[in-house]
């Protein structure tokens, strides 16, 4: 029993490492004549050769047409910057047939405005519903109509917790563009990633945007000090010692259930070195793949408890070897 609880601390502490110091996560291998574009004051984007960022005198007049168009005030941004399709920036009349855009945006608050980059905060569907109102009011006016407008949602992305909204929408009699936004809060700032291309061309977008959006990272993480947060809270939530408990029970429930069944439900004594050897061997490789897609699904990574389950279940296979020999 002593050494049952010995095992399951190890584990939390093994738990509680990655979860807190590996929120964001790394920047991905760049893909084959790929762009990894820097973000001022934000952080990092991997862009196709069949994309560029906006030049100046294009980004000054998008600006001014989002200002009479939408009435935006761009009084508390940082900055912005727009990914566009391969040749606008020369006036390629090819490229004017095409439509995409990637914009960053980032508003500028006070500390402590926003939730910390790498927090795990909850939303109620009424407060998501305000927050999609607020953005749909703003998207929306005599030029552009909403389509359709999705459920909001909470996701993790690349380790960041974030807001996320999808709609449809219309400029005039222009062709029906499909659009997500992604929402994310950093102390005293607000980061805004939206991604968005003409329904026509999805063929030509969609697989390059889900490449872009696992590559985005923001490394200025204006986070306050270890001292100012619980860091336990921040990784875990409000309710941190049930997400270890469960985690836990989940972990050990799956990697040791095989061996505790084949040893006393099913064969009833122990087995040899070579098979209990094949034996974890083959459940290791099942537990890594369901390991492997939860640490995804929480932007982690995988953590240590994964090779002490290995010892365990050959300990177990093996149980009452000696006694068999004598």
């Amino acid at each position: 029993m002593k050494r049952a609880c010995h095992l399951l601390c190890i584990h939390i502490l093994l738990i509680v490492i990655p979860w807190v110091v590996a929120d964001t996560l790394p920047s991905p291998q760049l893909p084959p004549s790929w762009q990894r574009i820097q973000i001022p004051n934000v952080g990092t984007i991997d862009i196709p050769p069949t994309m560029e960022v906006q030049g100046d005198a294009l980004s000054n007049l998008s600006k001014e047409i989002s200002k009479q168009l939408i009435q935006e005030d761009d009084s508390t941004d940082l900055g912005r910057i727009t990914i566009q399709q391969k040749g606008l920036n020369a006036l390629d009349p090819e490229a004017s047939k095409l439509y995409m855009r990637i914009m960053i945006k980032t508003t500028i608050g006070s500390l402590g405005d926003f939730e910390a980059l790498n927090s795990r905060f909850t939303a109620t569907q009424d407060e998501l519903r305000e927050v999609s109102l607020l953005f749909r009011t703003q998207i929306e006016n005599q030029f552009m109509r909403i389509l359709q407008w999705d459920v909001p949602s909470v996701e993790l992305l690349n380790g960041m917790q974030a807001i996320r909204l999808s709609y449809r929408r219309q400029m005039r009699d222009n062709p029906p563009v499909r659009a997500v936004m992604y929402i994310i809060q950093n102390y005293d700032r607000m980061h805004h990633l939206t991604m968005s291309y003409r329904e026509s061309e999805r063929h030509l977008w969609l697989n390059d945007f889900n490449t872009i959006l696992s590559s985005f990272r923001i490394t200025n993480d204006r986070s306050p000090p270890a001292s100012v947060t619980d860091p336990t809270a921040i990784a875990f939530g409000e309710y941190w010692w049930i997400t270890l408990i469960v985690s836990a029970i989940f972990t050990w429930g799956i990697g040791l259930t095989p061996p505790l069944l084949i040893r006393f439900a099913f064969l009833r004594r122990p087995i040899s070195k070579g098979w209990a050897i094949g034996t974890v061997i083959l459940f290791g490789l099942i537990n890594f793949v369901i390991f492997s897609a939860n640490a995804a699904a929480r932007g982690g990574r995988i953590g240590g408890a994964f090779v002490l389950i290995a010892f365990a279940s050959y300990a177990i296979l093996r149980k009452g070897a000696k006694k068999q020999r004598e």
